[in-house]
């Protein structure tokens, strides 16, 4: 997710914006919070702090702040904020075991229309719903049909905490850990 690029009129928001773009998310999350307490109605502040917060994991929080965004008369930017919704919705519905996956993900999917229905020149926006989309679906009409299932990644990511916990809800059985990838991750 891009830090918005708009002129913000805090010294904070600048000195959050540079820590973000050295990839210093700690002191960018700081600035960036501090900032948005200061101006708690603003737009502007909750996007560049719900960036902040998703860069560090806290998805849930980018969620509500990329909500407050929505509030921008800026179709533009409600378009990146409806989209940075999205993305942080997957990303919590494949990294946490304690989050409903299946609602999270159609959200973002909706989220990810919503960003297209106010940028239509927004690809990724689309990309990213028939990505979401297609997991889905894929799912759906595999697992049933397996009695085993056998998914590695080589630690590249797709085998997050979720994954592994929606793959297991949806089995028929489930008795096999297997490690394979020379990294010595995964489930």
């Amino acid at each position: 997710s891009d830090v918005c690029s708009s002129d913000l009129s805090h010294a904070a928001a600048s000195a959050g914006l540079e820590a973000y773009q050295k990839g210093d998310f700690d002191e960018a999350k700081r600035l960036f919070d501090a900032d948005h307490e200061a101006y708690p109605d603003s737009p502007e502040h909750a996007y560049n702090a719900g960036t902040s917060a998703y860069q560090k994991g806290s998805f849930a929080e980018a969620v509500d702040l990329f909500g407050r965004a929505l509030q921008s008369e800026n179709s533009a930017f409600r378009s990146k904020a409806s989209y940075n919704i999205g993305n942080s919705l997957v990303k919590l519905a494949t990294s946490n075991r304690r989050t409903a996956d299946r609602p999270a993900l159609e959200n973002a999917i909706t989220q990810y229309e919503e960003a297209l229905r106010l940028d239509p020149d927004l690809s990724q926006a689309k990309e990213n719903a028939e990505r979401v989309r297609e997991f889905l679906k894929k799912l759906d009409e595999l697992l049933p049909q397996y009695d085993v299932v056998v998914v590695a990644d080589y630690g590249h990511g797709l085998l997050t905490e979720r994954a592994v916990h929606l793959i297991c809800a949806r089995a028929k059985f489930l008795a096999v850990n297997v490690q394979v990838n020379a990294g010595n991750r995964g489930f």
